[in-house]
């Protein structure tokens, strides 16, 4: 039962994370609103700022620079201004610049969006320490609006929270469901019309098709037509039925047919050193379908046996009331979360659509449309940045982070579900170790843990109204509001 998730990016683009306050008394620092969204930070560094750092720095590149025509740390301090003094004062003054930007912002405490850009009047500079000049930097900042004055985010908007507190029936259909996941193949001698019913055929070309192979194949019930499904009720193994794939076959299965035979009759092509070529009208050739072999679940009875079979490692269930009372808690957890899926939808439209903050063109430019410069957004643009605008703010507000456990808790979690709670620790860890080096599995394991400690946080703090539901009302809500479902993962 697998939780399910709006997914975010983390951390938003645009979502601004404080640095740490350091001490940096020397250099002019000011702010002026230059209109009613941008704030500029000018900040000027005087020769006498940066010329002792600049100075100590040139002495130490000379003493470890190993230049051919001197002895090394004695090459000339004229050279090594003349070959590396811009680089090294470029560095210098964009450490300091950083330095007391972080200690500004800090101190200021200006609520911006997106990070500081130079202004249209900045002017450039060459770093050429010969001039010996001043520096005058003019940086713009984005001024957000606080969380408070977006539309939809305050505490007097009301959500409708959907409760299903009836799960009995759920709770069978989760058991049944551990039986047949736990259940053992049995050999029988006639069909069984069931879904899980496995038969396996020795398929046999006609007379007419000398061309063609006989090959075996294993089908399970729910893979037939319901035409060959009447053809087969009652047979018995060792009895034959003639028909097409295209009759006895459902369209999105036949594939498998096709690469079955392939397989079959390459592996004796190669040994005969011929090619293979499949039939054009292969699925319209009726076969002679032997049956070889009929299987059924025999499913396991509901004792004690059966809850040790289901049992995790590191838990041991010993009665059925146990086992309802953590099948319900794990459902529970599905149904809150398919029910906080659906407020943080309607959290996100109401901003979405109430809300209306056109972005200066220069931000756009620089941190969202990024290869297409001056490009207008659209409608559903603006109102997505402004959304993300709004992410950033709230990971601010709760301090949403991620750490590395989480991340690998994530990752592992994802394996188990997969191979299941059986699955051996040595092939876990193996698959782990290959996760934790892709940095798309990793990015993709950060949004999603990201994106629900956000709508954990939203869906807690805004002000719900609830609702009591069955299950079949959360699930037609959920079918209204995510008609692919894929939005809501």
């Amino acid at each position: 039962m697998a939780s399910e998730v709006i997914s975010l990016k983390y951390p938003p683009n645009f979502a601004v994370i404080p640095a740490p306050k350091i001490s940096n008394s020397f250099m002019e620092i000011s702010r002026k609103n230059v209109s009613p969204d941008i704030e500029r930070v000018t900040l000027k560094i005087s020769t006498d700022d940066y010329w002792p750092t600049y100075k100590k720095e040139l002495n130490d590149v000379a003493r470890k620079t190993d230049m051919k025509g001197f002895r090394k740390g004695k090459t000339p301090l004229g050279f090594v201004q003349k070959t590396q003094g811009q680089s090294i004062l470029y560095r210098i003054i964009f450490d300091m610049i950083n330095k007391k930007m972080e200690e500004f912002l800090n101190n200021e405490d200006i609520e911006f969006s997106f990070s500081p850009i130079p202004a249209e009047t900045q002017k450039s500079f060459t770093f050429d320490p010969k001039d010996k000049e001043d520096y005058i930097f003019e940086f713009d900042l984005l001024i957000s609006p606080a969380l408070e004055d977006f539309k939809g985010w305050a505490t007097d908007n009301e959500y409708e929270y959907l409760l299903v507190k009836d799960i009995d029936e759920r709770i069978d259909e989760e058991i049944e469901h551990l039986r047949r996941n736990n259940a053992d193949l049995e050999d029988v001698e006639e069909v069984v019309a069931e879904d899980s019913t496995g038969i396996t055929f020795e398929l046999n070309p006609p007379d007419d098709h000398s061309d063609l192979q006989p090959f075996n194949m294993k089908f399970i019930w729910s893979e037939f037509s319901e035409e060959f499904k009447e053809k087969l009720t009652a047979k018995k193994v060792g009895n034959e039925i003639h028909g097409t794939i295209e009759e006895a076959i459902l369209e999105p299965y036949r594939d498998n047919v096709e690469s079955t035979y392939e397989r079959k009759v390459k592996q004796q092509s190669e040994q005969e050193g011929s090619d293979f070529e499949l039939p054009e009208n292969f699925y319209s050739i009726k076969w002679n379908w032997a049956i070889d072999g009929v299987s059924v679940k025999k499913l396991p009875e509901l004792d004690e046996d059966f809850l040790k079979k289901i049992s995790p490692p590191e838990q041991t269930i010993e009665s059925f009331d146990k086992l309802r009372e953590i099948i319900g808690e794990n459902i529970q957890m599905e149904l809150k979360s398919k029910s906080d899926n659906l407020v943080f939808h309607e959290f996100t439209q109401r901003i979405k659509t109430r809300n209306d903050f056109d972005l200066p063109q220069k931000f756009v430019d620089e941190f969202i449309l990024g290869d297409d410069k001056g490009k207008e957004l659209t409608e559903e643009e603006k109102q997505e940045s402004m959304f993300h605008l709004l992410v950033g703010k709230l990971s601010d507000k709760y301090d949403v982070k991620v750490t590395e456990e989480e991340i690998k808790g994530f990752l592992l979690n994802q394996i188990r579900s997969q191979f299941g709670a059986g699955a051996h620790p040595q092939i876990v860890e193996m698959l782990y170790a290959r996760m934790s080096e892709d940095e798309n599995s990793k990015n993709e394991a950060r949004n999603s843990i990201f994106g629900s400690k956000i709508i954990k946080k939203v869906v807690e703090e805004v002000n719900k109204v609830e609702k009591e539901a069955s299950l079949e009302e959360l699930e037609e809500k959920l079918k209204a509001t995510f008609p692919d479902r894929s939005q809501e993962e």
